[in-house]
């Protein structure tokens, strides 16, 4: 079960315009082990705020995304990833801070009494008793890869990315 809500808005303070994004969510799995018929339940939140801005050749833009949750074996994940973008003219100036950090069960990072059972097994084990792809599965965090130019590095080939042939007297408001 999953549930998210936020809300997202543009917004314009005279010669500036951009827009803000917010958003919330909270994750619940089960999960059920099919040789001992144990079953677990993780539990993750997400919180999302950012947005972006410009102002005649000036673009800012700024995002916060957190995720924290509670595996089925009761140890604790977070993840914190801060990025900021700012542009003038061709000149980019990209910057991303991430935090991430994973806590075993217990006060002292220790599994605590209960350690027996399949459900202390590896990720990959319990997604594929979960009917999952275990191939699929990594303990790093997902990447987001930018595999586009920068205009300030290769302007040529950044212009290339937008349709010349827009009539945009037709977007004119």
């Amino acid at each position: 079960m999953s549930l998210e809500f936020g809300g997202a808005s543009p917004f314009k303070v005279g010669p500036l315009e951009g827009y803000g994004r917010i958003m919330a969510g909270f994750y619940i799995k089960s999960l059920r082990d099919a040789d001992t018929g144990r079953t677990g339940t993780e539990l993750s939140s997400t919180f999302f705020a950012g947005g972006a801005a410009n102002i005649w050749i000036f673009n800012i833009s700024s995002s916060l995304y957190v995720r924290l949750g509670q595996n089925a074996q009761g140890g604790m994940y977070g993840l914190a990833v801060f990025t900021f973008s700012f542009s003038m003219g061709l000149a980019d100036f990209d910057f991303t801070v991430q935090f991430q950090k994973e806590e075993k069960k217990g006060f002292e990072g220790g599994d605590g009494p209960n350690t027996s059972g399949s459900l202390h097994q590896s990720p990959a084990r319990r997604i594929r008793l979960a009917g999952g792809d275990a191939a699929a599965m990594s303990k790093d965090p997902p990447v987001i890869k930018n595999e586009t130019t920068c205009q300030s590095c290769d302007w040529q080939k950044y212009f290339r990315y937008f349709d010349q042939t827009l009539d945009f007297a037709e977007f004119q408001l």
